[in-house]
């Protein structure tokens, strides 16, 4: 289910947003399929960890509410870029976390060991930027390069408080906003910029985008 399915919207706005989605997922699998079974197999585990494709949702609703927006090709990739930086925080944070489990279905570190699953996420962020780099627009790399920065920033910020039982709420809030807020925030932006958004309404979507994570993250 993704995140369209559980709101109430114009149903022509849904079928849309449902096809591009399939091409979102489909550009991501395809970005993904090489030459060696062993890769692919490990790679086809990702699906397991594909949740409600929030963030690929923002890129295109984005890219929507822009005047004269239209969804291309150009927005179902950068919301496949989006979503695999983001799997690859994910398995990333279970070899920190040491998990076991996400979304009901065994970890990569689990399964493979930790050294595994730290090449599968390098892997994933390796093939993102390659995946950016067909889109022939430098800006987008820029973009996202300095959100994929942030989103270390916010890690190793969490991980020095690892231990800290009196984190103060700054710190906290500087931590949600670098891991969570910041892609989310990205992803709004993205979208926008894609239809030819004025900065002035691509910084408002992140703006929303950035608020939204920190809610989104609090409530998690």
């Amino acid at each position: 289910m993704t995140l369209i399915d559980g709101i109430e919207v114009d149903t022509a706005l849904v079928e849309q947003l449902g096809l591009s989605l399939e091409d979102v997922v489909s550009i991501f699998d395809r970005q993904l399929q090489g030459e060696h079974p062993p890769i692919n197999e490990l790679c086809g585990r990702i699906e397991e960890y594909r949740g409600k494709m929030l963030r690929p949702t923002l890129v295109l609703l984005s890219g929507l509410v822009v005047e004269g927006g239209r969804l291309g090709n150009e927005h179902s990739v950068a919301a496949a870029v989006v979503e695999m930086i983001h799997m690859a925080t994910l398995v990333h944070d279970d070899v920190l976390d040491e998990a076991e489990m996400r979304r009901r279905g065994r970890t990569i570190n689990s399964l493979h060991g930790n050294e595994m699953a730290v090449m599968l996420g390098d892997y994933l962020i390796s093939n993102a930027f390659h995946l950016c780099s067909t889109l022939e627009q430098p800006w987008v790399s820029l973009e996202l390069g300095s959100v994929t920065n942030t989103l270390c920033e916010g890690e190793l910020i969490q991980l020095f408080n690892r231990n800290n039982t009196c984190l103060d709420l700054a710190t906290y809030m500087t931590i949600v906003e670098k891991k969570t807020a910041s892609l989310i925030g990205a992803s709004c932006r993205l979208g926008s910029l894609v239809s030819g958004a004025s900065e002035e309404v691509a910084g408002c979507l992140e703006r929303f985008g950035r608020k939204s994570g920190v809610a989104f993250q609090i409530t998690d």
